[in-house]
Order: C-alpha cells, then sequence, then structure tokens
C-alpha cells in the first residue's frame, strides 16, 4: 500500500491534484487518475481495495467524497488503509473537480462491478434484503436520496461485505456527525453476529446490469 500511495502521488504531483491543478484544456485526461486505481473502466479493484466508482449513483459519489474530505471515513490508516489513501486524494479535491469527476463518469453507467464471486444463495440473501434492507435502500436496492441512503446496486460483492463489517465494527459511521453513515453503524451493530451478508451481496450481486 505504501508503494501504490507513493506512485500515486507521484502522478499527483505531475499536475493532476496538485495546488494549482491543470486546467488549461478541459478534458477527460484531467479526471483519469480515479482509474488508476478504480480499474481502466472504474469496475473496481479487489487487490487494493478500490471499490467501483462507475455505474453507480451519483449522490452515493457525493456522500462518499464528502465523507472523505470531512475525515468522516479513512481517518484511521491501520484500520482502513485503503480509505486512508482516498481520504488523501479527497481532501484535495475543490467541489468543481467533485462535479468533474461525476460528469467524467457519467458515460460508464453501463460499466457492471468487478465481483469476487464470494459464495453466498441470493435466493436467501433476497429474503432477508427484503426484511431487514428494503423499507430504507428501496426494494432493487436503489437507495432513496430522501433518506440519504445509498445505492446498493451495481457495488462490487465484495466492497458490501467489507463495508458492511466496516459499519460493524465503527471504522464506517463511527462519527454521529456522519449521520446516516452513523445511522447505519447504530443498525448494523444491533443485528445477530451471523447475519447473512454474504447471502445479501450475492442477491445484490443478481441485480447488478450484467456479470
Amino acid at each position: 500500500m505504501k508503494n501504490l500511495s507513493s506512485k500515486f502521488f507521484l502522478f499527483i504531483s505531475l499536475g493532476f491534484l496538485s495546488a494549482n491543478p491543470i486546467h488549461a484544456q478541459e478534458t477527460d485526461d484531467e479526471y483519469s487518475y480515479c482509474f488508476l486505481c478504480h480499474g481502466a473502466s472504474g469496475q473496481g479493484n479487489i487487490a487494493i481495495q478500490a471499490p467501483a466508482i462507475a455505474g453507480i449513483s451519483e449522490s452515493y459519489l457525493h456522500r462518499q467524497l464528502d465523507s472523505y474530505r470531512n475525515a468522516y471515513r479513512g481517518s484511521d490508516y491501520s484500520a482502513d488503509p485503503a480509505g486512508a489513501e482516498m481520504l488523501s486524494v479527497a481532501q484535495q479535491l475543490t467541489s468543481a473537480q467533485n462535479e468533474g469527476i461525476i460528469n467524467f463518469l457519467a458515460p460508464y453507467k453501463n460499466q457492471s462491478a468487478t465481483h469476487s464471486g464470494l459464495d453466498g444463495d441470493a435466493d436467501e440473501g433476497k429474503a432477508h434484503y427484503e426484511q431487514q434492507c428494503s423499507a430504507c435502500h428501496g426494494n432493487d436496492g436503489q437507495g432513496s436520496d430522501i433518506l440519504m441512503t445509498d445505492a446498493l446496486t451495481n457495488l462490487n460483492d465484495w466492497y458490501l461485505v467489507s463495508s458492511f463489517n466496516k459499519y460493524r465494527d465503527g471504522t464506517r459511521g463511527g462519527n454521529p456527525d456522519d449521520t446516516p453513515a452513523h445511522q447505519m453503524h447504530l443498525f448494523v451493530q444491533a443485528l445477530p453476529e451471523d447475519f447473512p451478508i454474504n447471502d445479501i451481496a450475492a442477491y445484490l450481486r443478481s441485480k447488478t446490469i450484467s456479470q
């Protein structure tokens, strides 16, 4: 991870996220650095725990960039090294660059996240999802801007499980100032230890754009 960080910040030092970023030509090249970690078309990279950023909702991306910028996520390198890497990037982005990233990713909306193929029973996951998750995240996992709940479809299966575990231990959502995430943290903590998150991830995986 340290080697990744060194390479990443060498790239940044060339001007993509420096104190005086290159804006002379408003091209997609300005935001292509996102794909260094998140995959050649934003599909995610499990090897470095970089989730999919293409094909997911704009509101989700906005919330997560804000969460990193406010250090709600990624503030503890030992507990969340991948998040810490993202925090250091997000805190250098301007509001205009955040919007630029959203626009840059728009053509990749049909790109499916890559999955790890983790074991899980999608049929069982559907039943548990409907019982525990659908009221906030929608019948089809589309999320709700009104409830400030994230869309869950087209997130990597491994990322769903990883996020669930981070919500459980407070690595994610542990800060009460991060209201939506903190509510999720409290909800997950109240679930039984053997809650079948793998089954739910398998169910949501089956609903992604394509496999």
